[in-house]
């Protein structure tokens, strides 16, 4: 007797429970915080409130969370949509996307990096490590959403999936504009400044970064068209 294919969330859900036994030491679990408080079963808790596994557009960013921050009081927001709706961050991606004409619910989100950071939120961390996560988890989320485009956000997360990816390094001001300079398949993978407000600032000010997602935006739209 033939074994139906699993669906893509089935196929999605086995990579989260892959997430929740895995181990990266010295890093964190979220289960480790709260007696299992922010666990979750997809591989960031950010896919909460943008899950659509259908998207054309999947966004990566770095990681979702610190010690410092999940070591407070329990914030049940952040817990049941995945995110502080309301941080600076969040609010400048969304403005962003509006010139994409999507919402954030419209897109597929993920953390390149799944466990959490020792430390406060602007520690780093290895890039072994985000490449060993970015050939784990997420180039198998691109696998399974089969976007048009993936956005990365932030250089480190840029250069982890081209890693991940086998693909030579690309100078960091042409990772934003269109064309195949950097496919997963036939996804087309690009990278942005992170929207924080010094990633912004980095960049060149709020004009110059919503240009760069204008410019994808319409790039998107042509892919739609082909």
């Amino acid at each position: 007797m033939s074994v139906a294919p699993e669906s893509n969330r089935e196929r999605m859900l086995k990579l989260a429970k892959k997430r929740q036994s895995d181990r990266l030491p010295p890093h964190h679990r979220l289960a480790d915080f709260h007696a299992r408080y922010y666990e979750c079963d997809h591989v960031s808790p950010w896919s909460i409130s943008a899950c659509n596994l259908d998207a054309e557009l999947m966004l990566i960013g770095q990681d979702w969370a610190s010690s410092e921050k999940l070591e407070g009081e329990p914030d049940e927001r952040r817990r049941s949509i995945g995110q502080d709706w309301d941080s600076p961050t969040n609010k400048n991606l969304r403005e962003f996307l509006g010139h994409m004409r999507l919402d954030f619910s419209e897109t597929y989100a993920t953390n390149l990096f799944p466990f959490i950071k020792q430390g406060t939120m602007n520690e780093g961390i290895p890039s072994r490590d985000l490449v060993h996560c970015a050939e784990t988890y997420a180039l198998p989320q691109i696998e399974i959403v089969s976007p048009r485009m993936v956005i990365c956000l932030g250089r480190e997360t840029f250069d982890a999936m081209r890693k991940a990816a086998r693909l030579p390094a690309l100078e960091w001001s042409k990772a934003r504009l269109p064309g195949p300079h950097a496919c997963f398949g036939s996804v087309e993978i690009y990278g942005l400044p992170h929207p924080s407000p010094q990633g912004i600032a980095n960049a060149g000010g709020r004009d110059t970064v919503g240009r760069s997602w204008m410019v994808l935006g319409e790039h998107l739209q042509k892919m739609r068209n082909l």
